[in-house]
This record gives structure tokens, C-alpha cells and sequence, in this order.
């Protein structure tokens, strides 16, 4: 399963966004107008393999728990307001 959002949405990801969506592999949300911060939760997505949450308006910091989601290939944030020290720095 994927999800694909490139027509300029906007607004806030839902807080439940990955709940029950364990087949998902790949999130793609880049280039729109998403603001307010990446919901906690989406580290339950068993097989996802690929987020590209670039080039919107996201803010805080990005969930703890995306490190369990250990088949990641593809991590794309660049281009957001995102504060803190990234857990993804930590090698």
C-alpha cells in the first residue's frame, strides 16, 4: 500500500495517520502545505520502507518512535522547520 499527496494540500496530518496501516511501505506527502509536526505513531507502520515529508512547513521535532520502523530505505524531511537534534543523527 501507498500513499501519494503532491497537489498542494494543506493543513495538519491527523494524529491517528499509520494507525492500522501496517502494510503501508511507502508515505510520500512532499511538496504541499502541510504544517504543525509529524504525529507520533507512525513508527507502529511495520513495512515502511520510504517518508518523504519534504518541502512543506512542519515544525517540531520529528517522532522517536520512526526508528523502530527498521526497513527504512528512504528518509526525506529536508526543506521544514523542524527544531531539536534529530534521533536520526545518532549513529
Amino acid at each position: 500500500m501507498l500513499i501519494r499527496l503532491f497537489a498542494l494540500f494543506s493543513g495538519t496530518l491527523p494524529s491517528s495517520l499509520g494507525t492500522g496501516m501496517t502494510s503501508l511501505s511507502l508515505l510520500t506527502l512532499h511538496f504541499n502545505q502541510l504544517n504543525g509536526t509529524v504525529p507520533y505513531g507512525l513508527g507502529g507502520i511495520s513495512y515502511l520502507l520510504e517518508i518523504e515529508l519534504n518541502d512543506n512547513g512542519f515544525t517540531g521535532t520529528l517522532p522517536a518512535d520512526l526508528a523502530n520502523c527498521t526497513d527504512l530505505e528512504v528518509i526525506r524531511m529536508d526543506s521544514n522547520q523542524f527544531t531539536g537534534r534529530s534521533w536520526m543523527l545518532n549513529g
